[in-house]
């Protein structure tokens, strides 16, 4: 028979109550994360709402479209023909723009009979709708551009305003996020109005 006394069991401490000063730490910790992760979004993105018709299909265009946009696509990289690009408004710079990239640096431009052609070439473009007004010609400097919106009847672009610099960017666009049903990466969109152009 086992005759070891019980070890009396000691009342519970009560807990600490964390002091005004901790709270306050945590706060302020809270307050300075959130305003850094703030900082970097805006930073490295951009949101841009779509507003016009000059980038139909590949964008509704009423205004109910928010894109997010790459700040940082181009600080390692350099844009590729075919890209969407958030431009600051050449001249203004107090708008912005949203168009294609069709012109690379150190190419030759020109528009012939409506139709796009680059270095004597003609462009195959199937997600471009419409014909661009006034046949015309660019060369293209080292740090240069060529844009144009797909819908090229009712787009103010680099053919109306000529060749753009690489530091009038924004950025690449990169996501779409609203509304959410038409939640996507901009390169799928571009695939899906490449194909509804081209279908019979």
């Amino acid at each position: 028979m086992d005759t070891t006394p019980a070890t009396p069991s000691l009342p519970a401490q009560p807990s600490a109550r964390p002091s005004g000063r901790a709270i306050a730490w945590e706060f302020a910790q809270t307050v300075l994360l959130t305003l850094a992760i703030f900082a970097i979004v805006n930073l490295t993105t951009a949101r841009v709402r779509v507003i016009g018709p000059s980038m139909q299909p590949t964008f509704r265009g009423d205004g109910s479209e928010l894109i997010i946009v790459s700040r940082l696509s181009y600080v390692w990289d350099t844009p590729k023909r075919g890209d969407v690009v958030v431009l600051r408004m050449p001249a203004s710079g107090s708008e912005d723009l949203i168009k294609r990239v069709v012109g690379l640096p150190g190419e030759k431009m020109q528009i012939v009979g409506g139709h796009v052609w680059v270095n004597g070439e003609p462009l195959e473009e199937p997600y471009a709708v419409g014909l661009t007004s006034s046949d015309q010609s660019w060369e293209l400097a080292a740090e240069q551009l060529f844009v144009l919106g797909d819908n090229r009847a009712f787009s103010r672009d680099s053919h109306s305003f000529g060749p753009i610099s690489l530091d009038e960017l924004v950025g690449q666009a990169w996501l779409i996020y609203w509304p959410p049903t038409e939640w996507g990466l901009i390169d799928q969109r571009t695939a899906a109005a490449r194909a509804s152009t081209t279908s019979p």
